[in-house]
């Protein structure tokens, strides 16, 4: 490829006086758009947005906003080097080093902040009533929370925005210290991965493993050996079998579907929404000279029941898109037609990957929705706090053994 470069350069003046970077994208644009949707080339700038997602950065664990005096703290991360240190938020950052951040815009305020793990920072911050405080903080690996949890109803409500190498340790911990301070004993979780687009596959094994004390939790098959996997629980439930609600609609992709299927065919948790968006296939990340990154698609995901999720998703156990309006009537609906149901989830894990228009006609049986509907927390809510409800509309899918013979 770079005699390839050295030629066209020589031989065209677009192309010899075009950047190194331009030439570049555009031939591997031109590459992966004969490949699949989901092959990309990533610039070095892009690249390394990508990288930070998925692995963090160094930093020392704030939000900021530039405000007239300097950069207002909005938010401090837990158990960051700023957190340790006592930084607040509603904090004001005068200086970084000796020079004044006022009139900061925020990319710069960012550079700044950000560095390499290990090398130190000082810092001038106003805090009210107190005064001038001097910092100096050693940047660490900084992972953006992924995971957010409430506790309402008796019930923990849990919402996973992505997929980074935090999550699952976010998870885990988490909810376990929510067991350990409920005052009231705790009734189930609500597992919200709505609009969660997906993020690193080891992650989504990770958590689903959390819940999960034997059996399949994924398989991956490509045409290169070394792309086949099978992926297994090997943890212990932190829930110790406390009722699961997973919540997904038509935005739910790639690892946020490996969870919820894995949680569904293994009966350990009830799918309530509309069917997933039906990202199933796994890419390789390969990072480049130029610090860009090539995307390509190894290999395919395959649910414990055996079904690829590619183009088809996740079906819900209960559709929250309904001629009625509250969660009562829609869950006794569910119950009235469970032969319906029953057949369906069937036909969804033995339809073939070559059948599109059959693949197509039933994810038509519940029409995909894209938003966050309050309905789907009251139906969920609804089955948290009534055990037998739970295991009825449990109890109405197929179970994998069934399916698989």
């Amino acid at each position: 490829m770079v005699a390839a470069l050295q030629y066209s350069r020589s031989h065209s003046s677009a192309i010899g006086n075009a950047s190194q970077e331009v030439v570049i994208t555009a031939v591997l644009d031109g590459a992966v758009s004969l490949l699949d949707a989901f092959s990309r080339y990533s610039g070095a700038k892009q690249a390394s947005e990508n990288r930070q997602k998925r692995s963090g950065f160094g930093g020392i664990g704030v939000v900021l906003k530039p405000v007239d005096h300097g950069a207002l703290v909005v938010t401090v991360l837990e158990s960051t080097p700023a957190f340790l240190a006592g930084i607040k938020a509603n904090d004001i950052i005068t200086h970084i080093g000796d020079i004044p951040v006022k009139g900061w815009r925020n990319k710069g305020l960012v550079r700044a902040v950000h560095g390499e793990i290990g090398s130190y920072i000082k810092i001038k911050i106003r805090r009210k009533i107190v005064g001038m405080i001097d910092y100096s903080l050693k940047r660490e690996r900084i992972l953006f929370p992924t995971v957010n949890l409430i506790k309402e109803n008796e019930a923990l409500h849990v919402v996973i925005s992505n997929f980074n190498n935090g999550t699952a340790q976010q998870i885990a911990s988490k909810v376990t210290k929510a067991l350990k301070w409920a005052k009231k004993p705790v009734a189930g979780m609500i597992l919200d991965l709505r609009g969660n687009p997906g993020g690193v596959l080891n992650q989504a094994i990770k958590v689903a493993d959390l819940f999960l004390v034997e059996g399949k939790i994924l398989t991956t098959r490509g045409r290169h050996p070394s792309s086949q996997h099978e992926y297994l629980a090997r943890e212990n439930d932190i829930l110790t079998g406390l009722p699961i609600i997973v919540l997904i609609n038509g935005n739910s992709a790639s690892a946020s579907e490996i969870v919820a299927a894995a949680l569904q065919d293994q009966k350990r948790a009830i799918i309530v929404g509309t069917p997933s968006f039906g990202k199933g296939s796994v890419q390789s990340v390969s990072r480049l000279p130029n610090d860009g990154e090539l995307t390509l698609t190894w290999s395919h995901f395959v649910t414990p029941s055996g079904y690829v999720l590619h183009n088809l998703g996740v079906p819900p156990n209960i559709c929250s898109i309904s001629e009625h309006d509250n969660a009562e009537s829609i869950v006794a609906e569910v119950l009235k037609n469970a032969s319906d149901l029953s057949r369906l989830m069937a036909a969804w894990r033995k339809v073939s990957v070559d059948n599109k228009h059959a693949r197509m006609t039933l994810k038509q049986n519940c029409p995909v929705n894209t938003k966050l509907r309050r309905i789907d927390i009251l139906i969920a809510e609804k089955l948290i706090s009534d055990t037998t409800l739970y295991s009825r509309i449990l109890g109405i899918s197929n179970s994998i053994a069934s399916v698989q013979n």
